[in-house]
């Protein structure tokens, strides 16, 4: 059926594994799938074990496909009701959800955000998830966003257009064509509030703070600072800038990492010698990806957030609250460490069953 694949993680996401078989057993007879119930427990305990181990969800469809304990035909209804495989083409991973643009620039996002809240028959050109809600940009720059508003954060003004948008945890920032910003949302520490007169290219949001960088590189930030998160280094021209929830990492032009801010966790201590095509701050870790592709993340990692999976080359990463998510060549998306919320499950349609 054409919801098989989110009602499957939606089961899984809120841990009702026990009501798995039985949804495994009442799937349409279109599936073209009889299931032999006498080993469904295999299949429960297989995903208990998955569960518990969180950053290996990944890995579900390899793990399925080669355990013995579960039968064939268990096996395939698996398999199906997980679909294949989105195919992506940008990521932008949020506190308890990720979202990422379809070729053809319509929306997807899995974790924590209701998928009936995704604007219908909308093609974006950028897209960034925040703490619940999610904000993009249609290929005119009008703004267009969604999830929790609470605090005005998903009510972007009217008639504005942007070039670049940035959701951070209950408000957001944007940039028009010309690199004035424009903030909305909760303002309690000043995040919001932008200093006037200024010209930015990029902007970056983050809980309390936002930074940004002129047309020439130099940092300006603004918002609360009780960690010198918003004090970045004097004399220094950027290429990138990342704010993370109480530390900033940004990149020089020839791709070293600058970070500064709190560094309890070791979030703010890059590692000496690698040089960066691109950088991602996190909540109190943060992740990088080298020349060639290949990630590596440093601070906290008690949720697996900063181990990325060996072996690996991406296009794009992007941190979140505890999790990470790198975009391969190929359009595909590998996610790692919390999920607890699904929001390191990898975008999926659902495929038809082998017959």
């Amino acid at each position: 059926r054409s919801d098989a694949s989110a009602e499957f993680w939606n089961i899984y996401r809120n841990h009702y594994l026990r009501l798995i078989p039985l949804y495994l057993s009442e799937m349409d007879s279109s599936v073209g799938i009889t299931l032999d119930t006498a080993n469904l427990n295999a299949v429960v305990n297989l995903l208990e074990s998955m569960w518990k181990l969180r950053r290996d969800g990944w890995k579900l469809p390899e793990i399925i496909s080669n355990a013995e304990e579960i039968q064939e035909a268990q096996r395939t209804a698996l398999l199906w009701a997980i679909g294949e495989p989105e195919l992506v083409e940008s990521i932008s991973s949020g506190w308890i959800h990720t979202c990422g643009l379809r070729p053809d620039g319509t929306p997807t996002c899995w974790g924590a955000q209701d998928s009936e809240l995704l604007p219908k028959d909308q093609v974006f050109q950028s897209i960034s998830s925040g703490w619940i809600h999610t904000c993009a940009l249609r290929p005119n720059g009008t703004p267009v966003c969604w999830g929790n508003n609470k605090h005005g954060q998903a009510s972007p003004p009217e008639g504005e257009i942007f070039g670049s948008i940035s959701s951070g945890w209950i408000y957001t920032c944007a940039l028009r064509p010309n690199g004035t910003p424009v903030c909305w949302g909760d303002n309690q520490h000043g995040q919001a509030s932008p200093p006037k007169d200024e010209v930015f290219q990029s902007i970056s949001s983050h809980i309390l703070y936002t930074c940004a960088l002129r047309p020439n590189g130099t940092p300006v930030c603004w918002g609360d600072n009780q960690h010198g998160q918003a004090s970045p280094p004097k004399d220094e021209v950027f290429q990138s800038i990342s704010s993370g929830r109480l530390h900033t990492c940004a990149l020089r032009a020839n791709g070293t990492p600058v970070c500064w801010g709190d560094d309890s966790h070791g979030q703010s201590s890059p590692p000496n010698g690698d040089v960066f095509e691109s950088i991602s701050s996190g909540e109190v870790h943060t992740c990088g990806l080298r020349l060639d592709g290949t990630p590596i993340c440093w601070g906290a990692d008690e949720d697996g957030q900063s181990s990325p999976p060996a072996d690996e080359v991406f296009e794009s990463i992007s941190s979140g609250d505890n999790h990470t998510c790198g975009l391969r060549a190929d359009g595909t998306v590998l996610c790692w460490g919390g999920n607890q919320w699904g929001q390191s499950l990898w975008p999926s349609k659902p495929i038809e069953a082998a017959r």
